[in-house]
């Protein structure tokens, strides 16, 4: 009996050959449940009918139970293609079989940071290796570039909790040059900086519901982040959170039954590729998706996620760098000497309401069911490299 086989195309819209990563969803595949990363290997097909072995990785962002599995994995030398993604530029096979077991890159991992250390850790209670009957303050995510600290609780600092934040970003660069690499507060410890926290959840009514919408604060102390998932694997180190219950009202009437709460969760997944040196790609960035789920069907909802971030220190002026009629990503570029510290933010839906401040800065994403996100923290030493200059991301 043959067993399960499926065939894939990868478009490339850039106007050169390109070697990238790809995330495909397995239920668009229409994968087995059955089958997982033991049991499907990946090839990619060349026009000659060689077949070359592929590493990948299958990740679960809203856990094991969630019903949700992506396939990642890096597609080699696909050549230029159609702006408008119509070129098949790869094509790949996905098959039921035992798969080859790719090493895991070494500057790619996660820790994990315990309340009460055991025997044998730091007083932060860090480890490479977690067990899910202990509790969390925080996980760490790390690629050979950066290493960011993701907080689960609300931390030490005196003016805010920093729960949902990222409060820590090591850029191993800017401690190479600066001997200073923590970018949210370089040039001296502050408890109070953090980046990319999600502070509010916003969900609309029903189009024929003349109601405003319901705001929820995720500051508040009833909405705790649990991990639901992490793997650092061959393609990428991946965690998932999940906070909730959060109880969304919706007046279905006339079209539906009348009134109804829908117990819903909120996902973020985080997920970061490895340096690659041998292609010059330092990546200084993290990924992250954001969605959110009902709980008894598993349906997503739309919703509108704010985000807040600080950086010190507040004397030093921003410079915001960003196209006004493309305001799908923005650059705040903070600098002391000739080091220029980057704040980049870009997403797959237009930016809104982008507020830069001193050391503050606020903004939102539309109304949507999934968001995915780029946080990019590059360094910039213009007496190291005097031809480059700062000019707006492209």
């Amino acid at each position: 009996m043959q067993g399960f086989e499926t065939r894939f195309s990868v478009s490339n819209p850039s106007p050169y050959d390109r070697t990238d990563y790809v995330q495909v969803s397995l239920k668009s595949l229409n994968v087995p449940d059955k089958l997982d990363e033991e049991s499907l290997a990946l090839y990619k097909e060349h026009p000659d009918g060689h077949r070359q072995p592929i590493a990948a990785q299958i990740d679960y962002p809203a856990g094991r139970d969630g019903g949700i599995r992506v396939l990642s994995f890096l597609c080699p030398e696909a050549p230029r293609g159609s702006e408008d993604y119509s070129d098949e530029a790869a094509h790949f096979v996905l098959m039921e079989e035992m798969p080859q077991s790719p090493s895991k890159p070494e500057n790619l991992w996660i820790g994990y940071y315990h309340p009460e250390p055991e025997i044998g850790e730091p007083d932060d209670g860090f480890n490479i290796v977690h067990r899910d009957n202990r509790p969390l303050n925080g996980v760490k995510l790390a690629n050979g570039t950066i290493e960011a600290y993701f907080s689960l609780v609300p931390g030490p600092s005196s003016e805010r909790s920093l729960k949902g934040a990222v409060t820590s970003v090591l850029n191993h660069e800017a401690q190479l040059y600066t001997y200073s690499g923590e970018m949210l507060a370089p040039y001296w410890k502050d408890s109070n900086a953090f980046w990319g926290q999600v502070t509010q959840l916003v969900f609309f009514p029903l189009p024929w519901n003349p109601r405003w919408f319901h705001r929820y604060d995720l500051m508040q102390e009833q909405y705790q982040y649990a991990l639901v998932w992490a793997k650092a694997g061959p393609v990428r180190a991946t965690v998932a959170f999940r906070l909730g219950p959060i109880s969304v009202s919706y007046d279905g009437a006339p079209v539906f039954d009348g009134h109804r709460d829908t117990v819903c969760d909120f996902y973020r997944m985080l997920y970061m590729y490895p340096r690659d040196d041998a292609r010059g790609d330092q990546k200084p960035f993290y990924m992250e998706e954001l969605f959110v789920l009902m709980r008894d069907k598993r349906r997503s909802v739309a919703f509108r996620p704010y985000f807040a971030s600080k950086v010190v220190p507040a004397d030093i002026p921003p410079e915001v760098k960003r196209f006004e009629h493309i305001p799908d990503y923005f650059a705040v570029w903070k600098h002391f000497g000739p080091n220029y510290r980057g704040y980049g933010f870009a997403s797959d839906a237009h930016i809104r309401g982008l507020e830069v401040l001193g050391d503050q800065m606020r903004w939102r994403l539309p109304l949507a069911h999934h968001k995915r996100c780029v946080h990019y923290f590059p360094l910039m030493n213009i007496k190291l490299d005097p031809a480059r200059r700062l000019t707006p991301c492209r």
